[in-house]
């Protein structure tokens, strides 16, 4: 063989590791981060209720769901369905759920009083399985809202807070454990059970006793 075809091998063999090498290199720069994805793997350990008016609660809530802590509620913004933390905490979008937890009332929740009458609300009728009921809203416009018993035999209701309101609240308390409240979009196509099945597993999920 020829020095000159020798010296071709070599120069062509190293032309060829160094276009390996530089591809592997920016392989390993440019791969990683198409494939990683930001994640909070944090436990935020949070405990709510003021004795003797409420017992206390615990939560064990992941920091991937961006929890807003204070004295005696906190807060999680989801999108529905998939329940997933939203993108921007401060805006609400016509698919987020705004959850509010607190330990459950001593007197009970909203959708107790509610059913019970004792703050002026009538029974009208019944719809789609839920009891309908009104309530007076100052001068104006009475409310309407819509109830249900859970499977354990809680109170759930859905309140209208009147055409000023774009949201609706929907309350369900556990007994002597906590009390939710979900506001979403009225624009939201979703049954309200459905909505409510949701926003319980989710706090159900994350409550550690």
């Amino acid at each position: 063989m020829r020095l000159g075809d020798r010296l071709d091998r070599r120069f062509s063999g190293k032309v060829e590791f160094l276009v390996l090498f530089v591809c592997a290199l920016l392989i390993g720069l440019i791969v990683p981060c198409q494939a990683v994805e930001p994640h909070d793997a944090s436990i935020i350990h949070v405990t709510l209720g003021d004795p003797p008016f409420e017992a206390p609660v615990s939560f064990a809530i992941p920091g991937a769901l961006r929890p807003e802590i204070h004295d005696n509620f906190f807060r999680i913004r989801v999108s529905y369905p998939s329940m997933h933390a939203t993108s921007n905490f401060k805006k609400l979008e016509d698919d987020t759920l705004d959850i509010v937890v607190k330990a459950y009332p001593k007197n009970g929740t909203m959708a107790d009083s509610i059913v019970s009458g004792s703050i002026g609300a009538k029974m009208i009728g019944n719809e789609q399985g839920f009891s309908v009921y009104r309530q007076p809203l100052g001068h104006s416009a009475p409310k309407k809202v819509w109830a249900f018993l859970d499977q354990n035999g809680n109170n759930v209701a859905i309140q209208d807070l009147g055409s000023y309101s774009v949201r609706y609240q929907l309350t369900h308390g556990v007994k002597r454990l906590y009390v939710v409240d979900c506001f979403f979009s009225k624009k939201l196509d979703a049954n309200f059970r459905d909505i409510d099945a949701a926003a319980m597993k989710l706090v159900t999920d994350i409550f550690a006793r």
